[in-house]
């Protein structure tokens, strides 16, 4: 019998239609379709396998693998090629590939052998290894991270405990009173030995109780209003009060208190110094002062009389007498004269030193500029300003204008008296400042002095020049000195005998 043509042809149809959607799915796979036969080259690419291989279809038909890649012979997927081909074996594996414009992909590869030679599934996971590869990198930061955060934890508790241990020492060792408490109810948290010294009380006996408790408080209404301050602001400082120690003895302190959380609960720490003896050595300096203001008035009364008394007959006997201004009688007149003159003076400078240390201190801005040229105007008028005086720019001051007046006048006067007697007398006045204090220095090319008595000079009636050769009483650079240690400044000296002496002051800024 002869085949069924009929049915023979319809056989044949149906393989056709068959084959043409098999062919139509593998076109429209989103997974790369590759099929290559036995001498490498490429029978089929669907159009993802040629999006992955980044070529047109029609460039791989009829090629081989080596051609499209070369170099792939040296490859680990090219041994699974091989190994496909020889044994017949299918193989899933993931590939990074190195295309000939040196882009990298990844890809997920199956391999299946088919009568034809090999059928290649492929697909695009380069994103995914991207995603991958940024997890890694986040990881491993993350990692990184944790190791030094745990470092930098682990840093600050040494250092927590450093600085507790630290503290703890500072905390015992401070000469100062100190005291934790209890904002809630005035209890003692902790105390240092200090504190423990000054009250009496054993850190046990404090600790749990309060300064009422023990009795500690010498004036209640005191303490309640240093509470109510603490109370509103937080903090109060540089206080004075009295407290009663453990054997009934009244110390007056000066006290600081400062509120802090801790575990939130809300603490003071109570800073104490004991002052008792400052308190009591200013009584003495104002029994002593009161003991200056009278010897002050018998000076400016008692003394003052006699001087004009002697001042009076002197004249009355010159006039008298009408002695020659040259014989030894009118010179001896003319010496009492001159001496109850300078007794005078010397009384006026002893008063005004002495009442320095009374008067207030009214502090300003000045512009002292201004103030020395004033100062030179002055000397001007008196005819004491025989040398040249070269006045720089000079920076403000804050202080009392009076009392900067009466500096100014001494230190210019004394280097005008002193360098008189050079051939060309010359002063300077300048000045500088930093971020703490201005500094102003008068600078003469006068007589000078040796270095060696430089800690003479600011006290009372101390020359290092005699009387013949320059008047004064030595009173003059004691009143500068007071008034500048009154501002909270310094003053000193740089000089050489023969070559000058520059005197330098300081003021604070502010």
């Amino acid at each position: 019998m002869k085949p069924d043509t009929g049915n023979s042809n319809g056989t044949e149809d149906h393989l056709s239609a068959h084959d043409k959607f098999l062919h139509k799915t593998l076109d429209n796979m989103l997974e790369g379709v590759q099929i290559i036969g036995f001498d490498w080259k490429y029978i089929y690419v669907n159009e993802a396998m040629a999006r992955h291989g980044k070529y047109d279809r029609d460039e791989y038909i009829g090629r081989t693998v080596m051609e499209k890649y070369p170099g792939i012979e040296h490859t680990d997927v090219y041994k699974v090629y091989c190994r496909c081909f020889e044994e017949r074996v299918p193989v899933h594996m993931e590939n990074r590939f190195v295309f000939p414009d040196n882009s990298v992909g990844w890809f997920e590869l199956s391999f299946q052998p088919v009568p034809e030679g090999i059928f290649i599934l492929s697909i695009d996971i380069t994103e995914r290894k991207k995603d991958e590869e940024r997890l890694r990198e986040l990881n491993e930061q993350l990692e990184r991270r944790v190791v030094e955060r745990t470092a930098l934890l682990e840093r600050h508790i040494r250092q927590l405990r450093e600085s507790e241990e630290k503290f703890q020492k500072a905390f015992q060792a401070s000469a100062a009173g100190i005291a934790i408490t209890r904002t809630s109810d005035g209890t003692y948290v902790n105390v240092n030995n200090a504190f423990t010294q000054m009250t009496g009380y054993s850190a046990e006996e404090l600790i749990g109780h309060s300064s009422v408790d023990l009795g500690l408080v010498a004036d209640v209404k005191k303490r309640e209003e240093v509470l109510q301050l603490v109370r509103d602001t937080g903090a109060a400082r540089s206080f004075e009060m009295a407290i009663r120690n453990r054997s009934g003895k009244i110390l007056d302190i000066l006290s600081s208190v400062e509120t802090i959380f801790v575990n939130d609960e809300k603490l003071a720490i109570n800073i104490i110094y004991d002052i008792t003896e400052r308190k009591q050595a200013e009584e003495q300096m104002a029994a002593m002062n009161k003991e200056l203001e009278a010897f002050s008035f018998t000076v400016s009364h008692d003394l003052r009389a006699p001087l004009r008394i002697i001042d009076g007959y002197v004249q009355l006997l010159g006039t008298d007498l009408k002695l020659p201004a040259d014989s030894n009688a009118g010179q001896l007149l003319a010496r009492i004269q001159f001496n109850t003159k300078k007794m005078s003076k010397l009384i006026d400078d002893l008063l005004a030193f002495s009442r320095l240390g009374k008067q207030a201190v009214n502090k300003t801005e000045i512009n002292v500029s201004e103030l020395v040229k004033t100062v030179v105007a002055e000397l001007s008028e008196t005819g004491k300003d025989k040398a040249g005086i070269k006045v720089g720019a000079l920076h403000a001051a804050y202080g009392d204008y009076g009392l900067m007046k009466q500096v100014f006048i001494n230190l210019i006067g004394n280097a005008v008296k002193y360098s008189s007697k050079k051939a060309e007398p010359v002063v300077e006045v300048s000045s500088q400042e930093n971020d703490r204090e201005v500094i102003y220095s008068v600078k003469d090319n006068g007589e000078g002095f040796d270095m060696l008595y430089a800690d003479k000079l600011f006290g009372v009636f101390q020359r290092l020049h005699s009387q013949k050769d320059f008047e004064g009483t030595g009173v003059g650079l004691a009143i500068v000195h007071r008034i500048i240690t009154k501002h909270g400044g310094k003053i000193w000296a740089e000089a050489a005998p023969g070559v000058g002496v520059t005197f330098s002051f300081s003021l604070p800024r502010r």
